[in-house]
């Protein structure tokens, strides 16, 4: 009885002293989970930029206060310490646009795809500045890389198409403020922009079709009363304008005496 004990213990002793063998599925499991765990802690931009990651947050700060110089300095010093770092370049941008500046805005944006032709917010950041230094044709090119790189934005869509509009194109802005209902029905300015192309386009019924689903979704979107207003004017139905004239004139009557 004693030497079977003795074995029994032996034979327990060498499978305590066995290396555990899991299965493949729970490794990998394991190795996911270390791996999440570990980006978690990480801060890859931290470790790429050190102290000019720092400063461009920093910058960033001052900025969003309108703090524009000293946000400036700020940049200034982090693309001093690592001239390739294309989020110093988008603040400083950002920083010269708020102020005006936008020659130097332009190249600030610019600069940034020399650095990466692929940064897409910094497509359609140029667009806009060039949109607002009166380059429509420069703006059109980038509004249009931008939607190559992420054909869902649909902020880049809608700037595309307010840029062809002032252009004199209809056909092109008409198809993009549908794309951008089909991607985001709760997108306003869409419908209102879109009806005024169909009442431009002299598609009065479709133009007064999506004022009305506008003024639907919200009642007191003021276009959206005046749209409607001169599209029913235009359809010889004057009572009906009538009332919306009205009713735009009575909204702004009670936003004048709010403020």
């Amino acid at each position: 009885m004693a030497h079977r004990d003795a074995t029994v213990e032996k034979q327990a002793l060498a499978l305590e002293r066995q290396p555990v063998k899991y299965s493949s599925k729970l490794m990998g499991a394991l190795s996911r989970f270390a791996s999440a765990l570990s980006n978690e802690v990480r801060n890859p931009l931290l470790e790429k930029y050190g102290d000019a990651y720092d400063l461009v947050i920093q910058g960033d700060a001052h900025r969003l206060r309108e703090e524009f110089e000293p946000a400036i300095r700020a940049y200034e010093r982090a693309i001093a310490m690592n001239p390739e770092y294309p989020e110093a370049y988008i603040g400083m941008g950002h920083a010269f646009r708020r102020k005006g500046d936008l020659k130097r805005a332009i190249f600030c944006f610019s600069k940034v795809l020399s650095l990466n032709a692929f940064h897409k917010n910094a497509h359609m950041d140029l667009a806009k500045t060039y949109s607002e230094a009166g380059m429509p044709e420069k703006a059109i090119t980038h509004f249009r890389q931008s939607i190559k790189l992420n054909p869902d934005c649909v902020e880049s869509k809608f700037h595309l198409a307010l840029s062809l509009e002032l252009e004199g194109e209809l056909d092109e802005p008409c198809r993009l403020y549908r794309q951008i209902l089909d991607l985001d029905e709760a997108f306003l300015p869409a419908y209102n922009n879109l009806g005024s192309v169909y009442m431009r386009q002299g598609h009065y019924e479709q133009a007064e079709t999506m004022f009305r689903v506008l003024l639907k979704k919200e009642p007191e979107f003021s276009r959206a009363f005046l749209g409607l207003a001169i599209c029913l004017d235009r359809q010889n139905r004057p009572k009906e304008a009538l009332k919306f004239y009205e009713r735009l004139l009575t909204l702004r009557s009670y936003a004048r005496n709010k403020t």
